[in-house]
C-alpha cells in the first residue's frame, strides 16, 4: 500500500538498527546533492538520533549498548556447545567477484556467513 501524504509525514517515527551509524552528511539530502555525495545509503532526512548502533563510532547517533550475561545464582547452566563463525562484509556484489579462494580459505576453519546489497 502506498502512503498518499508519503514518508516526510511518519519518517519521525522509524528508527534504523545501523551497526556502524550513520554521519549527518550522509543522511540530509540537501547536504548530500550539495557536495555530490550520490549514495541509495542515506538521504533519508532523519534526525541522527535515529539511527541505533551496535558500536559507539559515532556522537551523533543513539547508541545501543553491550549486553554481557550474568548467572543469576550458582546452579550449574546448560550450554549449548557454539560453533565459530566467520563475518564479512561487502557493500556491493561486485566486490565478491573473483574472491572464491579468500572465502574457501577462511571456510576451511569457519562457517561463513556474508553481507551484500544488491539494487532492487
Amino acid at each position: 500500500k502506498k502512503l498518499k501524504a508519503g514518508y516526510a509525514k511518519f519518517n519521525c517515527l522509524f528508527r534504523v538498527v545501523d551497526s556502524f551509524g550513520t554521519e549527518p552528511a550522509f543522511n540530509h539530502r540537501v547536504f548530500a546533492k550539495q557536495n555530490k555525495i550520490l549514495t541509495s545509503w542515506g538521504g533519508q532526512d532523519l534526525n541522527p538520533q535515529q539511527f541505533f548502533t551496535m558500536f559507539p563510532h559515532s556522537p551523533d547517533n543513539s547508541f545501543m549498548g553491550f549486553v554481557v550475561d550474568r548467572v543469576l545464582n550458582d546452579s550449574e547452566t546448560n550450554t549449548e556447545p557454539k560453533s565459530n563463525i566467520a563475518l564479512v562484509y561487502g557493500k556491493n556484489d561486485y566486490m565478491w567477484e573473483a574472491r572464491k579462494s579468500y572465502l574457501d580459505v577462511i571456510h576451511s576453519s569457519l562457517e561463513v556467513h556474508g553481507t551484500v546489497y544488491e539494487e532492487p
